[in-house]
C-alpha cells in the first residue's frame, strides 16, 4: 500500500469523523441559556440588542470552531502520530503513515472546483445546526437531526415519486445547466448553497428576536 493511499485511507475519513462529531457537539450546544425557562428570562434580559447576542454566539461556536478546530486537530494528530512513529521505530517496527496535511486534502482529494461548495456545503450544516439551538428549547441538537433527516427523505421520496414512478421531469431546470461548463454548475450550486445559509441565519436571528419580544 502506498503513502497517497495510507493517507486516503486514514487521515481523510479521521478528519471527516473528527469535525463532524466536533461541530454537531459544540455548535449544537450554542445558546445554553435557552434550554431553561428561567435561565430565557435572564438571557433575554441582558442589556444587549437580540443582534449582539446572536453575534456573539455565532463567532464563538462557529467562527472560533473553524479557526481553532483545524489548528487543534492538526497539532494533536501529528503529535500523537509522532509518539506512533517513535514507539515503532524504538522496536523496530515500520510504521508508513503521512502526516496529516491540509494542503493535500485540497490538493489531492478534494477537487479545486468542488472547494466551494464543500465549505459552504459544510457551513450549512453549521448554520443548521446553529439554528436549531435557537428554535428548540429541549435537546436541540437531537431533534434537529431528525427534522433534518425527515425532511431529505421526503424529499428523496418526492424525486423517487416524481422521476422513477410517474415519470416526469421538470423540463425547466435543463436551461439552467445546458451549455454550461463543470466549473459554471459548481459555481451555481455554490451561489444556492450562499443563499441557504443566509436564509437559515436570517431565520434563527429572527427566532431569536421573536423570543426577545414575546
Amino acid at each position: 500500500m502506498s503513502i497517497n493511499d495510507n493517507w486516503n485511507n486514514e487521515w481523510v475519513p479521521f478528519s471527516i469523523f473528527s469535525v463532524s462529531a466536533a461541530s454537531l457537539l459544540y455548535i449544537g450546544s450554542a445558546f445554553p441559556a435557552l434550554r431553561s425557562r428561567e435561565k430565557t428570562i435572564n438571557f433575554l434580559m441582558i442589556p444587549a440588542s437580540p443582534f449582539e447576542k446572536f453575534l456573539y454566539e455565532f463567532i464563538e461556536r462557529i467562527v472560533l470552531f473553524c479557526v481553532l478546530f483545524p489548528i487543534l486537530l492538526y497539532l494533536f494528530g501529528n503529535l500523537a502520530l509522532g509518539i506512533v512513529h517513535e514507539i515503532k521505530q524504538s522496536i523496530g517496527d515500520n510504521f508508513p503513515s503521512e502526516y496529516l496535511s491540509y494542503q493535500k486534502i485540497f490538493k489531492d482529494v478534494v477537487p479545486a472546483d468542488a472547494v466551494s461548495i464543500i465549505v459552504l456545503g459544510v457551513l450549512a450544516a453549521f448554520s443548521i445546526a446553529f439554528a436549531g439551538t435557537i428554535v428548540f428549547r429541549k435537546l436541540p441538537l437531537i431533534k434537529t437531526i431528525i427534522f433534518v433527516g425527515v425532511v431529505f427523505l421526503v424529499v428523496v421520496g418526492y424525486c423517487i415519486l416524481i422521476f422513477e414512478e410517474m415519470k416526469l421531469n421538470f423540463p425547466w431546470i435543463e436551461p439552467f445547466f445546458r451549455g454550461k461548463s463543470k466549473a459554471e454548475v459548481f459555481s451555481l450550486f455554490a451561489v444556492l448553497l450562499l443563499i441557504f445559509n443566509l436564509i437559515i441565519l436570517s431565520y434563527a436571528f429572527f427566532k431569536l428576536k421573536e423570543k426577545e419580544v414575546s
